[in-house]
C-alpha cells in the first residue's frame, strides 16, 4: 500500500504563513481569499508536506541556487524558481512543494535585506499584487515576537 502524502496548510503548519496570514489580515485580506488564491495561481487543488528525506536534500541545494541568483542580480529568476518549486516543476524535484517554499522564504526574511523581493515572491505565489515592502516590514515584526 502506497504511503499517502500529509496534508499541509499553509498558514496553520508554517510560521512564515502564520504570520502572512496575520498581516493580510490586517489589511483586509482573508484566509479564504488567500488559499483560494494560492491554489488557484499554482494549479493546485491542495497542498500536502514534502517528504522529509526530500526536504532535507533540497535545502541543501536550493540555498545555494537562490544566493547564486541573488549575488547575479537575477531577481526575476529568483521570483520563477519559488514558482517552480511551489509548483512542482523544477529538474530537481517534479512534485509541488509550497511547504518548502514557505521554508526558503521565511530563510531570505531572517537573512537578506530583501523585502522588496520577497514581497514580488509572495506576490508571484498568491497571484496577487498587495504584498508590499511595507507588508514584509510588518510581518519580519510579527515573526519577531516568536523569537
Amino acid at each position: 500500500m502506497e504511503k499517502r502524502p500529509f496534508p499541509f496548510s499553509p498558514f496553520v503548519d508554517s510560521l512564515l504563513g502564520e504570520k502572512i496570514l496575520i498581516i493580510a489580515k490586517k489589511h483586509g485580506l482573508s484566509e479564504d481569499f488567500l488559499l483560494s488564491s494560492l491554489k488557484k495561481n499554482l494549479s493546485l487543488p491542495e497542498f500536502y508536506f514534502t517528504p522529509n528525506s526530500q526536504k532535507q536534500t533540497l535545502m541543501v541545494r536550493y540555498p545555494n541556487l537562490i544566493r547564486k541568483l541573488i549575488e547575479s542580480g537575477d531577481f526575476n529568476g529568483l521570483v520563477d524558481i519559488f514558482l517552480k518549486i511551489s509548483k512542482g516543476q523544477t529538474q530537481e524535484f517534479e512534485i509541488p512543494a509550497i511547504d518548502l517554499s514557505f521554508e526558503l522564504i521565511e530563510w531570505l526574511l531572517t537573512g537578506f535585506e530583501m523585502k522588496n523581493q520577497i514581497a514580488d515572491i509572495l506576490n508571484a505565489l498568491f497571484g496577487v499584487s498587495e504584498f508590499q515592502e511595507s507588508w514584509i516590514e510588518e510581518i519580519w515584526i510579527e515573526y519577531q515576537k516568536e523569537l
